[in-house]
């Protein structure tokens, strides 16, 4: 037997399994419901569950679920941070979607180009 190598029935420390303290390090904070994410998680479902129905509460859930992770991707990308592009992509396109099934789609406003042009003209006209 090598001078590195342990006899198969040693008893293992937690640290030589490399598992030491790994459960205590996943969580970043502890998950109480009070952080400024939970709050506004808790606004979002029942803003989407009041606009479409108790019937949905599942969709509701994750489409609010969805909408903080991008909002919070969107405040990494505000700090100067790299983010993923196409996870960002993703988020967007399961939002839309989840608003579609749910019917809560908006249609696209209105583009007010041509009508800010017409009164512009009007407005020239009036002066001339």
């Amino acid at each position: 037997m090598s001078a590195n190598r342990k006899p198969a029935d040693a008893a293992r420390t937690r640290a030589e399994c490399g598992r030491a303290g790994t459960a205590k390090r996943s969580r970043k904070r502890p998950v109480d419901g009070r952080t400024r994410e939970a709050k506004r998680w808790r606004s979002l479902h029942e803003h989407y569950v009041a606009l479409a129905g108790k019937q949905h509460d599942q969709m509701c859930r994750a489409l609010a679920t969805l909408i903080v992770q991008r909002e919070a991707l969107d405040l990494a990308s505000a700090r100067g941070e790299l983010i993923d592009p196409l996870l960002v992509c993703r988020l967007s396109g399961e939002i839309r979607r989840l608003l579609s099934r749910l019917g809560l789609d908006e249609e696209p406003a209105e583009d007010g180009t041509q009508a800010a042009i017409d009164a512009l003209r009007a407005q020239n006209e009036a002066r001339a």
